[in-house]
């Protein structure tokens, strides 16, 4: 048993005409650096993980979405371009994913 992460990467960062390896490359140290390198961005009231890393001219080109222990059950909405845990939505996120529910 292991633990798992998941990301998105935002297809249009990687859509640059680059050379292949040297992108591959590019996206493996922005993982490892989300996974054992992690920053923090200032607030007022403290601090908090910062989860995307740059890939090529996007600031955002990869987001940890999630780190996932094998024995455990998450539930996962992709909602306004993002793909969010069930405990990161607002309220009428939470009714949206039920009547996606109801209907399957």
């Amino acid at each position: 048993m292991g633990e798992s992460a998941i990301f998105q990467v935002r297809h249009d960062a990687i859509k640059q005409g680059r050379d292949q390896d040297e992108l591959a490359m590019e996206i493996g140290k922005a993982v490892l650096s989300l996974l054992y390198e992690p920053e923090f961005i200032p607030l007022p009231e403290g601090s908090r993980e910062k989860l995307d890393r740059p890939i090529g001219k996007h600031q955002n080109g990869i987001t940890l979405i999630d780190e996932i222990h094998s024995s455990s059950d998450r539930v996962f909405l992709w909602s306004r371009g993002t793909l969010r845990g069930i405990t990161a939505l607002a309220p009428e996120e939470v009714r949206l994913v039920k009547n996606l529910v109801d209907k399957a």
